[in-house]
């Protein structure tokens, strides 16, 4: 898993209560019951080495913008399989299309990218190893929304701090 923060760690343990093994990169260090953590540049390439399987939930910022290239790509061992449900920019285009068509990478499942919607003539529509989905990662589910609003608004209402802010110093 790629990302760490709250929706990698949700998809990581969930994966994990399947009965897979998962370990996951993040920048700095977590530390997740069950799952192997990796943190920093320096322990990208462990992260990715031994993976059948990369998950990208990574948010997109001046560190992660084009993040995922060739040379990221030739730290997976060959015939990885990339699901990218993040942010397109994350991702070299011809970098993921050179590891594809060379087998370092088996296949993708794109659900996000660089230019939304996707042009008709991207060369991921016609990719035999991409498959492309209609950027649906996660549905948005009322009851949840409604209630994280209503606890910011009583949260506000006492002078609290409010629940899942974006650091825009950071970008998320």
């Amino acid at each position: 898993m790629l990302g760490l923060g709250e929706l990698g760690t949700a998809a990581a343990l969930h994966f994990q209560q399947l009965g897979y093994q998962v370990s996951g990169w993040a920048r700095k260090q977590k530390d997740i019951a069950g799952i192997r953590c990796y943190a920093g540049n320096s322990q990208l390439a462990l992260a990715l080495a031994e993976a059948d399987l990369v998950i990208c939930l990574l948010p997109l910022t001046a560190q992660t913008d084009n993040m995922l290239d060739a040379q990221v790509f030739a730290m997976m061992k060959p015939g990885t399989i990339f699901i990218n449900v993040a942010r397109g920019a994350i991702v070299d285009d011809k970098a993921l299309l050179a590891a594809l068509d060379c087998g370092q990478l088996q296949a993708a499942c794109l659900d996000v990218f660089r230019e939304e919607p996707l042009p008709p003539t991207h060369a991921f529509w016609s990719h035999p190893a991409i498959l492309v989905t209609p950027h649906t990662s996660a549905v948005t589910r009322v009851e949840t929304v409604v209630a994280q609003i209503a606890e910011n608004y009583r949260r506000s209402q006492r002078g609290l701090q409010l629940l899942n802010q974006v650091d825009l110093t950071q970008g998320y």
